[in-house]
């Protein structure tokens, strides 16, 4: 029997929607800072299996740990990193402080080792722009390493977006305010339901304004921008899921963050069924879904590939799905909500212009 019209009415106007897929990879090293195993393998795998779903990877370069490697195996990573601009992902910016020499870092037999003081960004000084081992230092190192790497292959290239180290961006005040004098448009390290303080680590997400969408923020990371406050920054949150384990029973209500080089399938399905309940119950037309993955971590590539696979099958029949890169999804996002006159920067404004042509 055919459909009657009301019920093709309804499937036309869930079909509306709109589900931009932001796939994200933290680029770094392990302890034993192996090259090939850690990074340039893992990446390339990773690289080939989202090419079979017309997918785009967004990494997080932590160019504290690129700072500490030999001249030889800098350049075989620069390679990497040209080859996926290139092939039209992107590259943005990542920091663990620790690996930097001036900040204790060093080599020994075993490996890199550093000072954790220094493990979390918000432990440095707010400093200024000549000194790595402050804020603004680190920030502008940081800007200026990717912007000479990745300008030879794309003249257009612009640092858009930034990710904690350890997720650790809390208190997030100087942090932010460093980002908009650079020109930084976005941060994508907060996860809902986030929790971590065992002396290292440090960041409580637990009251994280939204688990999916993003949000404007002032220059705390977890406080909505409305207007007549100081404006920050966009906030794109990890998607995280509800734990459901005997393990964790003592964790009620506790969540954990989608990491799709760790993240099993039963956990990537929790996640999509739940995004599909709230897509059929809220109102946006325009909605986004950012995962994240640690490419030194990949064992197989399970949780990855149902990702890619289901996440579009799951949701086809009430939105259009789309992945892009960090960058589209600033753009997208900046241009359907945009803010009042005087909220960003002037450098902020040249990074928005330079992404939007």
């Amino acid at each position: 029997m055919p459909l009657s019209p009301a019920p093709m009415r309804c499937v036309e106007v869930m079909r509306s929607k709109k589900v931009y897929i932001i796939v994200t990879g933290d680029y770094e090293f392990s302890k034993e800072m192996n090259v090939q195993n850690d990074l340039i393998t893992p990446t390339n795998e990773i690289l080939t299996l989202l090419n079979l779903f017309n997918a785009k990877y967004s990494i997080f370069l932590d160019v504290c740990s690129f700072d500490a490697l030999k001249t030889t195996e800098r350049s075989v990573i620069l390679k990497q990193l040209k080859e996926i601009v290139l092939k039209g992902h992107d590259v943005q910016l990542h920091f663990h402080p620790n690996w930097l020499p001036e900040l204790g870092g060093k080599w020994d037999e075993k490996g890199w080792k550093g000072d954790l003081t220094y493990f979390r960004l918000p432990n440095l000084s707010l400093g200024d722009f000549n000194d790595r081992k402050t804020i603004k230092g680190l920030f502008k190192y940081g800007v200026d390493t990717l912007t000479e790497i990745i300008r030879p292959v794309n003249p257009n290239y612009v640092v858009s977006s930034f990710r904690a180290g350890g997720y650790c961006i809390q208190p997030s005040e100087n942090i932010v305010k460093v980002m908009k004098e650079l020109g930084i448009l976005a941060d994508s390290s907060v996860w809902f339901g986030g929790y971590r303080n065992d002396g290292v680590y440090y960041y409580d997400f637990k009251k994280a304004p939204s688990r999916y969408q993003p949000y404007y923020t002032t220059q705390d990371v977890m406080t909505v921008y409305k207007p007549g406050m100081n404006s920050g920054i966009v906030e794109f949150p990890i998607a995280s899921v509800k734990m459901r384990s005997k393990k964790w029973l003592f964790l009620h209500g506790s969540f954990c963050k989608i990491d799709l080089c760790g993240s099993g399938n039963a956990q990537v399905r929790r996640l999509l069924l739940g995004l599909k309940k709230d897509l059929l119950e809220g109102e946006k037309e325009h909605n986004f879904l950012i995962v994240t993955s640690h490419p030194k971590t990949l064992k197989a590539l399970d949780g990855f590939h149902y990702f890619l696979e289901n996440t579009p099958k799951l949701l086809e029949d009430i939105a259009k799905t789309k992945f892009v890169t960090m960058t589209d999804a600033v753009r997208i996002f900046y241009k359907l909500y945009p803010l009042p006159a005087g909220s960003l920067s002037n450098k902020q404004l040249d990074t928005l212009s330079i992404i939007s042509e």
